[in-house]
C-alpha cells in the first residue's frame, strides 16, 4: 500500500514534465504496470485466491484506462492484470510462493482454484470491452454534439446578421 502511495507524487511531477502524445501514453501504460504489481502483491498479502474479491482493484485500473484511452489500450492493461492475477494464483497453488491463509482451514481444490480464476479472467475482459465500447460511444456522441453545436452557431451568425439588417433598414 506505500508502495502505491509513493508512485502518485512521482506520477504527478513526470506527467507536468512530458512532452508529446506518445510520451505520455507510454508513461502512463508504464504506471499502470506498476499500478497492477502492487495490486498483485495487495491482493497477495492479504489472502491470494481467499482475496479475490480485491481484484476490483484490477477492475478499476481497467475501467479507468478504458475511458480514457485506445481500445488496444485497455485489453493491453487488461492482459497484464489477468497474467499477473494467474501467475500469482498458479504459483501460490504451485506451493512454489507461500500461501497466506487468512482463514487457516482454507482450502480450495485445484478445480475450484481454475474455476474462480478463469471467471476473474472473464469479467476483466468483459470489463474491458465494456469500457472501451463506452468510450467509443461517448467520444462519437462528443463528436456528433460538437457538429451540431457548430451548426447551431452558424445558424445563429445568419439569424443575427438577417436580424441586423431588418434592424438597419426599418431605422432607414
Amino acid at each position: 500500500v506505500l508502495y502505491l502511495i509513493a508512485i502518485n507524487p512521482l506520477k504527478l511531477w513526470i506527467l507536468k514534465r512530458i512532452q508529446g502524445w506518445d510520451h505520455l501514453v507510454s508513461f502512463l501504460l508504464f504506471i499502470n504496470f506498476l499500478e497492477i504489481i502492487g495490486y498483485t502483491a495487495v491482493i497477495y498479502f492479504m489472502g491470494g485466491i481467499e482475496a479475490t474479491y480485491l481484484t476490483i482493484l484490477y477492475a478499476t485500473t481497467i475501467a479507468s484506462v478504458g475511458s480514457v484511452s485506445q481500445r488496444h489500450h485497455t485489453f493491453l492493461v487488461a492482459g497484464i492484470c489477468i497474467l499477473a492475477y494467474n501467475a500469482m494464483i498458479l504459483l501460490e497453488g504451485a506451493n512454489l510462493i507461500p500461501w497466506y491463509k487468512v482463514i487457516p482451514d482454507f482450502h480450495l481444490p485445484w478445480s475450484h482454484r481454475l474455476t474462480r480464476m478463469l471467471v476473474v479472467d472473464a469479467l476483466m475482459l468483459l470489463i474491458a470491452y465494456i469500457t472501451s465500447y463506452t468510450a467509443i460511444l461517448l467520444r462519437k456522441a462528443k463528436g456528433d454534439l460538437q457538429s451540431a453545436y457548430a451548426v447551431l452557431e452558424q445558424r445563429v451568425a445568419e439569424r443575427t446578421k438577417e436580424l441586423s439588417k431588418a434592424n438597419e433598414e426599418l431605422q432607414s
